[in-house]
């Protein structure tokens, strides 16, 4: 795992920074390092997640979303960004 998340990283969060942040205030001293450790978990996720997009090259040269990608299309659904339109099968299709 990254060496950010080592619970030696000065630049760690803590109890009194998340408490810093408008709406964590109240966290005491025993909910803190438990929202802490879910935070950890949702950025190693979203990390691991970004990552494999890179490898994917699901980016473009300016680092926007390649929304057509090959692997982000599912049966002709956009997995992000807008929906895709249905395919129109002949000139009587139905809307």
């Amino acid at each position: 795992m990254n060496d950010f998340f080592d619970t030696d990283n000065p630049k760690r969060l803590t109890p009194d920074k998340l408490r810093s942040f408008p709406g964590c205030e109240h966290y005491s001293d025993e909910e803190a390092p438990e929202v802490i450790a879910s935070i950890e978990q949702l950025s190693h996720i979203l990390m691991e997640f970004v990552t494999e997009m890179e490898q994917i090259g699901a980016y473009d040269k300016n680092g926007k979303l390649i929304e057509d990608h090959p692997v982000l299309v599912r049966r002709g659904e956009a997995l992000f960004g807008k929906p895709k339109e249905p395919k129109k099968i002949g000139s009587k299709a139905k809307k």
